[in-house]
């Protein structure tokens, strides 16, 4: 068996885990943060002398909580829709949950993260097609999905 790294080891761990992120420098425990980095001794590391005094700024407790109540969400369905064998209506399901739950979120971050999902699925005429087509499979299309295949098939051609 050949020799793998420890920090390989535990990136692939990471990877397994729904509550542990990474970086590439550091692990960040999404339930626990503060509790975990409280608990190592701030002698062993300039890291974690900065990481335990960057918990006790207010600020940044707030913004952390802020980011893992309106964006642990968005974590979650990348990795969701890169797995294969999903239908096409649950995944267009997880992007309009997504959609929603920026459209909804308060704040100048989520609006930013929202604009930017439209742009970016603006500019992706397939997109529009295969939402139209999950409107018409989950009974809550309002037209035929005749017009986005049109404008896909005039986009794809004017190029």
């Amino acid at each position: 068996m050949p020799k793998v790294k420890m920090s390989q080891q535990i990136r692939e761990w990471i990877s397994k885990s729904e509550h542990l992120t990474t970086d590439g420098k550091a692990m960040f425990c999404q339930i626990c943060s503060k509790d975990v980095v409280d608990s190592f001794n701030g002698s062993d590391s300039v890291t974690i002398q900065e990481s335990q005094y960057a918990f006790k700024i207010n600020k940044i407790q707030s913004e952390l909580a802020y980011i893992a109540t309106h964006f642990k969400m968005l974590v979650q369905t990348i990795k969701a829709l890169e797995a294969s064998g999903e239908t096409l209506v649950k995944n267009l399901e997880r992007i309009t949950a997504i959609r929603g739950s920026f459209r909804n979120a308060p704040g100048v971050v989520a609006k930013k993260a929202y604009i930017k999902l439209e742009a970016v699925l603006a500019k992706n005429p397939g997109f529009s097609v295969l939402y139209e087509i999950y409107q018409i499979l989950n009974g809550s299309a309002t037209n035929d999905c005749t017009i986005a295949v049109e404008k896909y098939h005039n986009t794809s051609t004017d190029q």
